[in-house]
């Protein structure tokens, strides 16, 4: 089952937070970033390096316990209080099994959360994570443009909200594969839930027909591609972020390969 199509090397992405600077240029006060999900996997590397790569923006981390997402009369107010020009969405219920186990959380908080910030943000630019899982896998290679065709919920609600930011005037959705690095608890990226499993368990049974293709330390995303709908106006893009293919044993052994050198 192959998910994700690598981007050419002339089209290899760098970082997200570099469409910050893209976006502004001149302004009289700082313009001001929403990033959702700000406690999580991905949005806790994009407001760490935002300080970097976007030192001319305002970045407002939003996450739990101090911001809840679901509390929508509250995160209206909020919005009205604070106008961001740019919203990154980065929270969502990510876990295959989780938005099987609870699918009303998942429909509520990764589309009904989603369809709320882009009513919000008709004025602004909206960039939300997804998935390559909103694919079967049959067919391999995929291109932004192809049909989706989830097998599971948490597919399911993903490409639904793909569907309600590519209703928005300025939008970018980014579609990830397997992710990276660290995360604050120890055991969201692929590499680390294989090193809890090895620790605690027998390992982890892995699938010899699943091809992806991993982004290294969640934020390795951005480049000129990327900016370029944010820096000119225009909406209406897709882009799937990932590195070359390879079947989840080898993604394995790399990763451990790595960690003895």
């Amino acid at each position: 089952m192959r998910l994700a199509r690598p981007l050419p090397a002339s089209q290899n992405p760098a970082r997200l937070s570099l469409i910050l600077k893209a976006h502004w240029n001149d302004a009289a006060e700082r313009p001001l970033v929403w990033i959702t999900g700000a406690g999580g996997f991905i949005g806790r590397h994009l407001v760490a390096s935002a300080g970097e790569f976007a030192p001319h923006w305002r970045v407002r981390a939003l996450g739990r316990p101090h911001f809840d997402l679901l509390d929508f009369t509250a995160v209206e107010a909020e919005f009205l209080r604070d106008r961001p020009q740019l919203i990154i969405h980065c929270a969502a219920l990510s876990s295959v099994a989780e938005a099987k186990a609870n699918p009303a959380l998942a429909q509520r908080l990764n589309v009904e959360a989603t369809r709320l910030l882009a009513g919000l943000a008709d004025g602004g630019t909206l960039v939300f994570f997804s998935t390559d899982l909103v694919f079967d896998g049959r067919q391999g290679n995929y291109r932004e443009t192809d049909a989706v065709n989830p097998l599971h919920f948490y597919g399911e609600t993903k490409a639904t909200a793909e569907q309600v930011v590519l209703g928005h005037p300025r939008h970018l959705v980014l579609r990830t594969s397997i992710n990276g690095g660290g995360s604050p608890t120890g055991n969201r990226s692929f590499n680390e839930q294989l090193r809890v499993a090895l620790q605690n368990g027998p390992g982890m049974t892995l699938f010899t027909d699943e091809f992806r293709s991993p982004i290294p330390r969640a934020v390795g995303l951005g480049g000129e591609k990327l900016r370029r709908p944010l820096s000119c106006g225009r909406g209406g893009e897709t882009f799937p972020l990932a590195d070359r293919p390879a079947a989840d044993p080898a993604l394995a052994r790399t990763t451990f390969q790595g960690r003895r050198h």
